[in-house]
């Protein structure tokens, strides 16, 4: 890279960095306020608390497909009934493990003024493994459909009971959104395209519930509008709860990695707003249950009283507990973040002004590494299709699933012998078309880099800019300074930008390595892609960037 080009890459950054937080700060706006239903709360928090204990007593384990979960909706749907609310129910089926499992979506309807429907859910399923017992989600709920099953709301209400919410990632409200929004035959009678705002309840075992959660992610994509969490916060506090709504860092990170599996995430996924109640880790007591019932109450009352309705905006970025970003600004900012890697290509294609042909080269080493990493999944693809690894609902398992914590070693050995044999094949004899490529004379290789990057960046804003300026930023900054340097020193120096633009990749690693029930993080990943957890862009864009980070280090080491 010339000297000349160097200054104004060294110029670039600093004068990036001040205009994303320069323009972030001239485009803050204040958190708009919101109406809260001033109506005495009636929320009964030891009716609520019977109501647990017996689930607990009678249901204690409502597997997915299981009698006792059957039993347990059949219970909940008689409680309807002598609420005299109007039921419905929508039967499905989820694979697990291999094996069919019947399931069934119940709800209750309180039919209002207008058609628009406000729904409440909460699931009924515990996991195979583990303790997360929703008993106390499903006891608000039916107290809140109790509390409003002789009121004359603005707006129906809907009182949803998911089922296989542990299994398939809410693989229940997923079947029921889809057969409405693709315009299957639905003979439910639901019409999930009504619903203007959801809610779900996720009051679980080992959880403070006077101290809410406000989950607002999406699954893979969407995010709820701030007024529906600001109604949220408002409705906590009114309870007399503590709101913890993410803002800021916190919330770019949710928003980067927008994996939500309870029933709110297929609502967002959809393009209908909806936030998620559930505790804080802590000493589940009773009395803590009345705060978190009257909060849902407070949510209901007032979502189903807005006239009318915000607009679903998911693109405001609610920066402190008092200002937001537009969306505009979080949606183009990430962009923004790399433009010195877009001057630098740039620059490098104005110097010198390479043709396709003088690209192949070097794309052909990058392509070879990326042959080897689709080998493994192809692997771990074609045991599914044979049989010989299990079938799920697109999650391979539930956590805390031997399935996930201890991986199948002979399944292992095959993808690594698999991606091992197809590498040595590539690289390893003096004639393998990997080797002998990366052998040539190549003048192009860093313009070659840096376009492929570019690419990548934009392709990876479009799929998630949040996602985009978290793991490819530092790379971004760092990879541009990598060039063959003659000495140990300049060599060594390289291996550093090198490791230092895959750190927020190594982040999530170790993230997922620590977090309970996941298991080993390859063999989760592994399967996360294989069963559809994460979507083919996202594997590609991550097999294109492993690719990037090999041959940049191999470019340096020159």
């Amino acid at each position: 890279m010339p000297p000349r080009h160097q200054l104004i890459l060294a110029l670039a950054i600093p004068v990036t960095l001040t205009m994303v937080f320069g323009l972030g700060w001239l485009l803050a706006q204040p958190v708009p306020t919101v109406p809260i239903s001033p109506a005495p709360a009636q929320f009964d928090a030891a009716r609520a608390q019977r109501d647990v204990e017996q689930l607990g007593a009678q249901f204690p384990v409502r597997i997915v497909g299981t009698r006792e979960n059957a039993q347990a909706r059949a219970w909940i749907t008689a409680r309807f009934a002598e609420l005299g609310l109007s039921t419905g129910s929508l039967p499905f089926t989820v694979t697990v493990a291999s094996q069919a499992r019947a399931c069934e979506q119940v709800w209750a309807v309180m039919p209002g003024a207008s058609d628009e429907i406000v729904l409440v859910t909460a699931h009924v399923d515990t996991p195979e493994y583990g303790n997360r017992d929703n008993a106390a989600g499903l006891a608000v709920l039916l107290e809140l459909a109790r509390i409003f099953a002789e009121a004359h709301p603005l707006r129906t209400l809907v009182f949803l009971i998911s089922d296989a919410r542990e299994y398939g990632q809410a693989w229940g409200t997923k079947n029921l959104i889809e057969r409405d929004l693709t315009g299957l035959e639905d003979p439910s009678g639901l019409r999930v395209s009504n619903v203007i705002a959801a809610l779900s309840l996720e009051a679980m075992n080992g959880q403070d519930w006077s101290q809410v959660q406000i989950d607002s992610a999406g699954y893979r994509v969407g995010y709820a509008p701030l007024w529906l969490r600001q109604i949220g916060v408002e409705s906590i506090r009114a309870a007399g709860g503590q709101a913890q709504d993410p803002d800021g860092v916190a919330e770019f990170l949710a928003r980067a990695f927008p994996f939500a599996m309870t029933d709110h995430g297929f609502f967002l996924r959809s393009g209908i707003p909806a936030i998620g109640f559930s505790g804080a880790p802590g000493e589940a007591r009773p009395e803590s249950l009345e705060t978190f019932g009257r909060a849902a109450e407070v949510w209901v009352r007032s979502v189903a009283a807005l006239h009318p309705a915000p607009p679903p905006n998911p693109g405001e970025w609610r920066l402190s507990a008092d200002s937001y970003l537009p969306a505009i600004g979080s949606v183009f900012l990430p962009l923004l973040i790399f433009a010195p890697l877009f001057l630098a290509t740039a620059l490098a294609a104005w110097a010198q002004c390479p043709r396709w042909r003088d690209l192949l080269l070097e794309l052909t080493a990058l392509i070879a590494i990326g042959v080897v990493i689709v080998d493994g999944f192809a692997a771990a693809f074609i045991l599914v299709a044979l049989g010989l690894l299990p079938r799920y609902e697109w999650f391979p398992a539930a956590p805390f699933d031997p399935f996930l914590l201890e991986p199948m070693d002979w399944a292992a050995l095959v993808i690594i012998v698999t991606m091992g044999a197809f590498a040595w094949y590539t690289f390893v004899p003096p004639n393998s078309w990997g080797r002998l490529t990366d052998r040539l004379d190549v003048p192009h290789r860093r313009v070659t880099l840096l376009i492929v990057f570019s690419i990548l960046v934009l392709a990876a804003w479009v799929l998630n800019g949040f996602t985009a300026a978290l793991l490819l930023a530092p790379a971004a900054y760092l990879w541009l300074w990598i060039a063959p340097r003659p000495l140990s020193a300049g060599k060594a120096l390289n291996v550093m930008l090198a490791l230092g633009g895959i750190l927020p990749l190594v982040g999530v690693f170790i993230a997922l390595g620590t977090t309970p029930g996941l298991g080993l993080f390859w063999w989760f990943l592994t399967l996360a892609a294989t069963y559809g957890l994460i979507p083919l862009p996202v594997t590609t864009a991550f097999i294109v960037g492993v690719a990037l980070f090999a041959r940049f280090l191999r470019y340096g080491w020159r």
